[in-house]
């Protein structure tokens, strides 16, 4: 569904579009990716005088206090020049204009974007297109992009897995428990596995344990604070009751314990652009319960935990990776990519009933029997430039109606707000 505001400068249609998947499936982009766009606009009836039209690139966050502030914020005219050059305004003819873009992540890690996370840190990358007219400004509503840092493991520890042994003692007996991961890594929806040896030197049997998967955010104290140098607060994420049968006197004793990771969380990162705040995760097992004998075998300790450091990663452990990131410590921007840097240049083809021209900055002109249905145009090739499509459906007089070649992957499509 497009909904649209109409104006008195008769601009009917302004939106700016990327490949966003779909719900359950949304793309997301990373370290050396390349942001394929596209913005469309439509004017009613008559040309009109503008100076330019510009596509931002943000990101953006918000700390606990809600307290917002700009990482990096780029833009590129795609067509005319900006009013502060001192140029003159241009006349933009009346029917359909698409302008084509792209934008080159560079090889360093950014946040990740963070909505609704327990942290109260929010981290946003939009797309907004915008129209600089004689008289006013147009600007479309803003795009979410979502951006994950490249994490995974260095080939050194991908044989190690994170292990730990907790001996529990009650007077003259102990219960020793070694708990391990079998990956070092996991990424969002894996299926996690814990592994649990207990040698039970006690007269207790254990009937059950607790697994949790915890979260822990670093930040800096207020400035005016003098506590600690840094700020630890864990959040619980998921919680998971297993029921064993740990025999008392028992050597040896394994268990399995499997639990899948949330799909919704961010990887285990540090950021160093903007406020700082450090993401870790750990897996934690509980011994004992309040419903069993163990209980009170347990409950004299003031911890009865064993806590395993976990990485969670964006990359599977053994995936090969054909590049590598490198520290931001010279704040490397985005860019937007000219005609002239195009590793290839976005291909033309040229239907026979046609006449229109496309490349990543400039416009293609659509005739005005086209319906709103035609701006779907957003099939790629093997480079990731927009194609423009080999047949367009149109209503012919005789209101014969022909297929369409439409792309597999659908538009993010926004409303037109006027300033």
């Amino acid at each position: 569904m497009m909904l649209f505001q109409r104006n008195t400068e008769y601009v009917r249609n302004f939106l700016v579009s990327t490949s966003s998947g779909v719900q359950n499936n949304p793309i997301a982009y990373g370290p050396g990716s390349i942001i394929n766009g596209s913005l469309m606009i439509t004017l009613d009836d008559k040309p009109l005088s503008a100076y330019s039209i510009r596509v931002i690139f943000k990101c953006e966050e918000q700390d606990n206090a809600r307290n917002t502030a700009t990482i990096f914020s780029i833009e590129s005219v795609i067509w005319g020049k900006p009013k502060e050059s001192g140029a003159d305004a241009q006349e933009l003819s009346n029917g359909s204009h698409m302008f084509l873009f792209a934008i080159r992540l560079p090889q360093v890690n950014y946040p990740p974007s963070m909505h609704d996370s327990p942290f109260g840190h929010r981290i946003s990358y939009t797309l907004q297109g915008v129209f600089d007219t004689v008289t006013t400004t147009h600007v479309t509503s803003t795009v979410p992009i979502i951006y994950l840092p490249l994490v995974t493991c260095n080939s050194n520890t991908l044989n190690e897995t994170s292990k730990k042994t907790q001996v529990f003692e009650k007077e003259d007996t102990k219960i020793e428990v070694t708990a391990e991961l079998i990956k070092p890594a996991y990424c969002p929806g894996d299926l996690c596995t814990v592994k649990m040896t207990t040698n039970n030197k006690s007269d207790t049997k254990i009937s059950s344990i607790q697994v949790l998967l915890a979260a822990v955010a670093t930040t800096l104290p207020p400035t005016d604070s003098v506590s600690a140098p840094y700020v630890h607060k864990q959040h619980t994420l998921l919680t998971e009751s297993f029921y064993v049968s740990i025999p008392k006197q028992a050597q040896n004793h394994q268990d399995i314990f499997r639990f899948t990771i949330p799909s919704d969380i961010v990887p285990t990162f540090t950021n160093k652009l903007g406020k700082y705040i450090d993401i870790a995760y750990e897996v934690i097992i509980i011994m004992g319960s309040s419903n069993n004998n163990s209980s009170s075998w347990f409950g004299t300790y003031v911890a009865n935990e064993i806590s395993l450091p976990i990485t969670i990663a964006t990359v599977p452990p053994a995936y090969p990776i054909g590049f590598t990131v490198h520290e931001n410590i010279h704040a490397e921007l985005p860019s937007f990519i000219p005609n002239i840097e195009s590793p290839l240049p976005s291909p033309v083809h040229y239907p026979a009933d046609r006449a229109y021209s496309v490349s990543p900055s400039h416009s293609f002109q659509i005739k005005d029997d086209l319906d709103e249905d035609d701006f779907s145009l957003n099939r790629q090739d093997a480079t990731g430039h927009l194609m423009v499509p080999d047949s367009i459906r149109r209503i012919s007089s005789g209101s014969d109606i022909s297929d369409t070649t439409l792309a597999a992957n659908s538009l993010s499509r926004i409303e037109t707000v006027s300033h």
